[in-house]
């Protein structure tokens, strides 16, 4: 039987939460690839008010990417923004994305 994917992931890793990631309902379900997904939230990293990384599903080949998404359109009380991918590019893991936009705590280097 074909398996049937959405476009968002919603399975949360522990290296994932450490870096910032939590599962969050979907503001914008309508950018969801499938209507037969079970659920309408995903692991997103939302490292600013209009700037997110979210894990997205790969089922061509299987796992997960991560995309820079950004809130694109009008702002206001009846307006309806919608996240937007930022650029073409997709990440192999949670911490290349994050370092990609500069949103990774630095680490200090202790001298000796």
């Amino acid at each position: 039987m074909l398996e049937t994917y959405g476009l968002y992931a919603s399975e949360l890793t522990d290296e994932e939460r450490e870096l910032g990631f939590e599962i969050v309902e979907l503001d914008d379900p309508g950018q969801q690839a499938s209507q037969l997904q079970d659920t309408n939230v995903a692991v997103v990293n939302r490292f600013r008010e209009t700037d997110r990384i979210a894990k997205m599903n790969v089922p061509v080949i299987g796992g997960y990417s991560y995309r820079h998404e950004r809130l694109a359109g009008p702002v206001g009380s009846n307006a309806n923004p919608k996240w937007m991918p930022v650029g073409s590019v997709v990440f192999p893991t949670a911490e290349q994305a994050l370092n990609s936009v500069g949103s990774l705590p630095k680490q200090l280097q202790l001298c000796h």
